[in-house]
């Protein structure tokens, strides 16, 4: 069977696309699954690093509001990087408001900002879903 180049370029197209949109349902990452000692250490550290980046946020005015932490909870075996970010909450000292707030896992540059801000961001559509821009292993950020 010969093919033309025309034909070959469209059934090359089509296997991209079909990967890519296959990738995209299953969550895919190109990170090979871990042990859980290895999933452990990434947990750890995304988590210290959404803690960080909540502690940048709440600053001087906020300073006796308490941080109540979280994971990035699609943190897994197979996607140990996750989805890069946290939903963590500030909790007032009378401990009655609450405020969520959206933390980044991997940068201090994105840092937080509120849950209703960060559903405006175009990155909102990573949350909850494994993530191939997230690097693995996860990067401590610098104080």
């Amino acid at each position: 069977m010969h093919f033309t180049l025309k034909e070959t370029m469209k059934k090359l197209y089509l296997t991209i696309v079909i990967g890519f949109i296959w990738a995209l349902v299953t969550g895919c990452s190109p990170t090979e699954e871990v042990d859980f000692s290895t999933l452990e250490q990434a947990r750890a550290q995304a988590s210290q690093n959404a803690e960080f980046n909540a502690q940048v946020f709440r600053g001087q005015e906020m300073s006796s509001w308490s941080i109540l932490g979280a994971s990035d909870s699609t943190q897994t075996k197979a996607c140990p990087q996750g989805d890069g970010w946290a939903t963590l909450e500030l909790l007032n000292p009378d401990k009655v408001t609450r405020i969520p707030i959206k933390c980044s896992t991997v940068s201090a540059a994105l840092g937080c900002m509120l849950d209703s801000t960060f559903k405006t961001k175009p990155y909102n559509t990573s949350d909850g879903k494994c993530s191939t821009e997230v690097p693995f292993p996860i990067p401590k950020i610098e104080r």
